[in-house]
């Protein structure tokens, strides 16, 4: 009986995983399409870190409408093209609690100016000591 369980669990997750496999490619070759379709556009990074306390940032919106996420990346990024644009962001920190197993703190939606330059790498960060959003350009290595 215990082996056709640890069996079932063994399927079950070679299953899970050629699934995301196989969704991973086809989001890869769609981001792929994309920027063959739009050669001179740009991507914003969102900043994300995970150590004892835990910071996101987010994208809601992009002049008002919903941002082209990429599909093919476990590092979350939008599409957006050039020129002057308003994002709606936000950004959330958790970290571990005294009474409660973690507190979470978020932050937004704010919405920000921001100016575009074609086929540039941009990455969203949000500054706490100075309570503001930024777009911070990556240089190519």
């Amino acid at each position: 009986m215990n082996v056709f369980i640890i069996v079932g669990i063994i399927v079950v997750m070679i299953g899970v995983t050629i699934f995301n496999l196989i969704y991973l490619k086809k989001g890869i070759n769609d981001d792929k399409k994309f920027m063959e379709e739009h050669p001179d556009i740009s991507t914003i990074t969102l900043s994300s870190s995970s150590h004892i306390v835990s910071k996101d940032t987010a994208i809601y919106k992009v002049d008002d409408n919903y941002p082209q996420y990429s599909k093919g990346s476990f590092k979350p990024f939008i599409f957006i093209e050039e020129g002057e644009h308003i994002l709606s962001v936000g950004a959330s920190s958790t970290r571990p609690g005294v009474m409660y197993k973690s507190v979470t703190t978020t932050i937004g939606p704010t919405d920000i100016k921001v100016k575009i330059e074609k086929k540039k790498k941009y990455i969203l960060k949000y500054d706490k000591k100075n309570d503001n959003f930024y777009l911070e350009e990556i240089e190519k290595k």
